[in-house]
């Protein structure tokens, strides 16, 4: 991928962090929501810390996007390609804001904007999976290709399973469990994918993007699946540390290869 098209993907990144910041902000303000009602009212603080966990997980998202563009900007490595292109899929999850408030969507209208967002979180899973292959012996060449299995095999998870929520959610308990199985799985293999790599190689700088996949993927799941004020914090803290070690360490593997 040339640079303009990084340039595209981060630009997109910048648009949907923009758009969740300015909803946010604007709905907490026209919502009337006291301090006193946001501590003493359970669902009011449970809905404010939800929002809060989508704005910052978009915002440090955005922040991940820019520091890797200005570090391989002009890199042509397909897993930061990879890595580029399933950051604009995660933030995008978090354009399910403009939705989780609607109390008066149909039924059909949520279970298409839910298989939207389900569609959103396997591409991410996928493509993040899939950046590290080409460190076990998969061809540079073969990129496109597995773009396109991933598009199609998320399209067709979404597409099979039947989706059973009520509302717009990344709530573990509104969730079907097949796809947040899938993904939880792929999540998983994306870092013994690097371990393997590292092996492979005999090369430790992959043991510590491992490491950092590892941190950057724990606390994603926090922000995604669960909007307390410890883990919204947890989840930041992970978030941030995981990213500086994935960017640092790739910069290092391909400053020395």
């Amino acid at each position: 991928m040339n640079r303009t098209a990084k340039s595209i993907l981060l630009f997109l990144q910048l648009v949907i962090a923009i758009s969740v910041t300015i909803y946010v902000f604007y709905h907490i303000s026209v919502s009337g929501i006291a301090i006193n009602q946001l501590l003493s009212d359970d669902y009011t603080s449970q809905y404010i810390l939800t929002l809060l966990s989508i704005l910052v997980h978009a915002l440090l998202i955005a922040i991940f996007g820019i520091t890797f563009y200005m570090v391989f900007g002009k890199a042509a490595y397909p897993e930061v390609t990879f890595i580029m292109v399933a950051a604009l899929f995660l933030v995008s999850l978090n354009l399910r804001v403009f939705f989780i408030s609607d109390r008066s969507l149909a039924l059909p209208v949520i279970h298409m904007i839910q298989r939207a967002v389900y569609f959103l979180w396997l591409m991410y899973a996928l493509l993040l999976f899939s950046s590290g292959l080409f460190h076990n012996g998969v061809a540079y060449l073969k990129q496109h290709l597995f773009i396109i299995i991933s598009f199609f095999t998320a399209l067709l998870m979404v597409y099979l399973i039947p989706v059973t929520t009520t509302m717009v959610t990344m709530d573990p308990n509104e969730m079907e469990i097949p796809i947040s199985l899938f993904v939880r799985l792929l999540e998983l293999f994306t870092v013994i994918n690097y371990i393997v790599a590292a092996v492979r190689n005999n090369n430790r700088l992959f043991f510590m993007i491992a490491f950092g996949l590892l941190l950057f993927i724990a606390g994603n799941e926090l922000f995604i699946t669960a909007p307390t004020p410890i883990f919204l914090v947890s989840g930041a803290v992970l978030f941030v540390i995981g990213s500086l070690i994935l960017i640092r360490t790739f910069y290092k593997l391909h400053l020395w290869s």
